[in-house]
């Protein structure tokens, strides 16, 4: 399970600088809008219900949480984020982002 959470936590750091790095290209300059605050209090709610579990019981529901919110990515990049992107390289990004997420999701899946 190690293993598996560092993977994640390696593939979503090389995603996100991967996203600065368009977004620098782009011209575009990040924003904390309340749907990025949203998130963020989402996965610190989420960390907190983590924190006093150990053993299988945290691993379980380790993988119960990143189920739920890779299936939750998927539906913001499907429904979202897709639809409305219009730049060759965005669009192109969130494809490769997307395919990285579905992947993941899987894999937790399989760990279940």
């Amino acid at each position: 399970m190690a293993k598996l959470a560092q993977s994640l936590h390696e593939a979503h750091g090389k995603a996100q600088a991967k996203t600065m790095a368009l977004g620098m290209k782009m011209k575009i300059t990040p924003v904390d809008t309340k749907a990025v605050d949203d998130v963020r209090v989402k996965g610190a709610a989420q960390l907190a219900t983590l924190v006093p579990l150990s053993g299988v019981e945290f691993e379980h529901a380790y993988v119960d949480a990143m189920v739920k919110s890779h299936t939750e990515a998927l539906k913001v990049i499907d429904g979202q984020l897709l639809p409305v992107a219009k730049h060759k390289d965005l669009e192109k990004h969130l494809a490769g982002v997307r395919e990285d997420v579905a992947a993941h999701l899987t894999e937790l899946q399989g760990a279940r």
